[in-house]
């Protein structure tokens, strides 16, 4: 049996610990807010959960069945973050934000504790959860130009004016 859903934001399932039938949920493109809820996780049946294109935010539950699911199936949610999302924007930054040889610790709030497109200085696009633009000016970082930015492949904007960054471009 294949059961899909779409719902809006005020019907949203609470108790979704009773839908032990359950096996697929599409809650994709709508305007879904909050997290996750860890109750999908106590759902047996289900192998399949898109919520793309919403407003979600925080911590993929890191278990299954959610963490061996198509990334695309969490895409376009700008404050999301962990498995099974790609990390490749991530690492670049994170190698960037090491490189940072004077340790100020302005880039504190770069961990992977929260998505990189709700680090200060980082805008992602909305349709791809990829980093956009990278701003960090008169932060007084200083260091090198990371060569892993360069795989920042949806990049558009890229301003560190007015730091100590110095040495070779990008690496």
């Amino acid at each position: 049996m294949e059961t899909c859903h779409h719902l809006s934001p005020q019907s949203q399932p609470r108790q979704s610990h009773n839908l032990t039938s359950l096996q697929r949920l599409d809650l994709a493109r709508n305007r879904l807010t909050g997290k996750i809820p860890v109750e999908f996780l106590t759902v047996k049946k289900l192998n399949y959960l898109n919520v793309a294109h919403n407003q979600l935010t925080g911590a993929i539950p890191s278990t299954e069945p959610l963490i061996d699911m198509d990334p695309e199936n969490f895409a376009a949610n700008p404050g999301l973050c962990g498995k099974p999302l790609p990390r490749k924007d991530e690492k670049a930054l994170l190698a960037f934000k090491s490189a940072d040889v004077d340790r100020s610790n302005l880039l504190n709030k770069w961990t992977q504790q929260s998505s990189c497109c709700a680090w200060p200085g980082v805008k992602c696009d909305g349709a791809s959860s990829r980093v956009s633009e990278l701003k960090l000016e008169s932060m007084g970082l200083r260091g090198t130009l990371s060569p892993e930015l360069g795989s920042l492949s949806q990049l558009q904007t890229l301003s560190v004016h007015d730091n100590g960054v110095e040495g070779p471009a990008f690496g």
